[in-house]
């Protein structure tokens, strides 16, 4: 789960380097600029030569999404990560 920032980066490249290759990334982006962070996952996964994917989460379908997510964990959400 790359998001672009510190953490899942430094994650992402200590593993495509250890791998050699076939590492794939997944990165939920949003429609606003100030929580999509899907440029910073996008840089890093072309660095490390990662197969990226991505899924763009629109703001209508966000509250559904963290409901269905609750639901399937069976408790209150931890990370808005889950969705």
């Amino acid at each position: 789960l790359l998001s672009g920032g510190l953490d899942s980066s430094s994650v992402a490249a200590a593993l495509a380097r250890r791998a050699g290759g076939g590492v794939e990334s997944f990165t939920v982006v949003f429609d606003e600029p100030r929580f999509d962070e899907g440029p910073l996952a996008g840089e890093v996964a072309r660095r490390w030569g990662l197969r990226a994917h991505t899924l763009r989460v629109p703001e209508a379908e966000l509250l559904p999404a963290l409901l269905r997510a609750s639901w399937l964990n069976d408790e209150p959400l931890a990370h808005g990560n889950e969705i």
